[in-house]
């Protein structure tokens, strides 16, 4: 077998593959004598009919089938001779085949560049303190009592208010076409309570039962802290019809050994209390597990620097896509919507997509380097943790992972993320 590969722009390679002849008949003819054991000619028995008749009855289509097992055999004994490694399948063209001569092909790709890692060993990360206040406390405890709160029916002309709730319908546009994320049936409305973009409660305010208000809401600028929570519908200014049609009154309970044993299995108030101060120090530590995750990922791209291959970039971006398109699709946005929406994020997308592949890269290479593996214990508490997230069985998420094929992007996902912990852990 002879091998060329010629280097082109950026990880582009150009694989030339020369198959000798006598391997390419020998290969061809015992691939018709296969045929030939299992066929019936007319005039002969099962497998009793000559080679020559077989080659002329199935040539025109057997023969590129076994053409096609030959390239992809010597194709992948030339990519190991010269430890090449594609990014995503190789682009082949197969020279004229000719009877009784070499079996020519090249192959062109993208390779997986090497990672030569300049600085991992020096990120430190940031350690908070785990301390819990007598605030924190409370302020979980009145979380508590939100979500106990009951609502009843108010007086038959009251006004909203603070400590008041409205059900309501609202539906949103810009410049006259409608925006189904911006709109909602049966919603509830609380003056203060901040859950709406601003302008929007303050609005509802003094409005009552079978009321209707049309107003205007600026939402934040693209770039202020805000922006974020309100995804692409920074800096629209936003028409809203909202419709009044229940006012209720918040009954909220006192914090009590009966409150404590209705909001769960506890028997009173100090128990409730422990659980409480529990799930603070966790929600700290996976809070501060989030940011060294984030600070290291920051870190490496910056120390580490490489030429990302254009391949996986724009595979990934399509992933994004993919993801994002499902997210508005379920917000009830329609596809020529969706289709505007990914255009305005284009740029951002892209720019993610460029992070997420170069710290995966490097993450690969670290872990390559310090022989660490995707244990059975790894793969079962990353499934708990997305189950609990989801809201369902590991079983389910495993199943509609291999009916995707998605199980190999999910170990090296567990590998990274088991490679940031170990980078962060070694340093405390």
């Amino acid at each position: 077998m002879k091998i060329d590969v010629e280097n082109l722009n950026g990880h582009y390679k150009k694989l030339s593959v020369e198959v000798p002849s006598e391997i390419v008949l020998g290969r061809l003819e015992s691939h018709f004598r296969e045929i030939q054991k299992e066929i019936t000619l007319k005039g002969f028995r099962k497998g009793k009919a000559p080679i020559d008749m077989v080659k002329a009855a199935y040539g025109a289509s057997e023969t590129p089938r076994a053409t096609q097992k030959i390239i992809e055999e010597y194709l992948r004994k030339a990519l190991e001779e010269k430890a090449l490694n594609p990014v995503a399948s190789p682009e082949v063209n197969i020279s004229t085949f000719i009877e009784n001569a070499p079996l020519k092909f090249t192959a062109t790709f993208e390779n997986m560049p090497t990672i030569e890692l300049s600085d991992y060993q020096s990120f430190t990360p940031v350690v908070k303190s785990m301390e819990i206040s007598n605030d924190e406390i409370e302020n979980s405890l009145k979380n508590v009592q939100r979500q106990m709160t009951k609502l009843e029916k108010a007086e038959a002309d009251a006004a909203l208010a603070e400590g008041l709730v409205a059900k309501c319908d609202y539906t949103g546009t810009e410049a006259g076409a409608p925006l189904p994320e911006a709109t909602a049936i049966g919603a509830f409305v609380e003056p203060g309570a901040k859950q709406f973009v601003a302008g929007f409660e303050e609005n509802a305010i003094g409005l009552k039962a079978g009321d209707k208000k049309t107003f205007e809401v600026k939402f934040p600028n693209p770039d202020s802290e805000e922006a974020a929570a309100v995804g692409h519908l920074a800096g629209k200014t936003v028409t809203f019809e909202l419709t009044v049609h229940e006012i209720f009154k918040k009954v909220v309970p006192e914090l009590s050994d009966d409150l404590a044993k209705q909001a769960g299995p506890f028997k009173d108030l100090a128990e409730l209390k422990d659980r409480v101060k529990t799930e603070i120090e966790l929600q700290k530590k996976e809070a501060e597990k989030r940011e060294n995750q984030e600070k290291a990922v920051d870190f490496l791209i910056e120390k580490n620097p490489i030429d990302t291959p254009e391949t996986m970039i724009n595979q990934q971006v399509q992933n994004l896509a993919i993801e994002a398109g499902m997210q508005l699709q379920q917000m009830g946005l329609d596809e020529k919507a969706i289709e505007e929406r990914l255009k305005e994020w284009s740029d951002e997308m892209t720019s993610r997509a460029n992070k997420q592949v170069r710290a995966s890269l490097i993450l690969g290479a670290i872990a390559k380097k310090e022989s660490l593996k995707v244990e059975d214990e790894d793969i079962r508490a990353e499934l708990t943790r997305m189950a609990n997230n989801m809201r369902k069985n590991p079983q389910d998420i495993v199943k509609d992972m291999q009916e995707r094929n998605l199980i190999p992007g999910f170990v090296r996902q567990v590998l990274e993320l088991k490679t940031l912990d170990w980078l962060i852990s070694k340093r405390n």
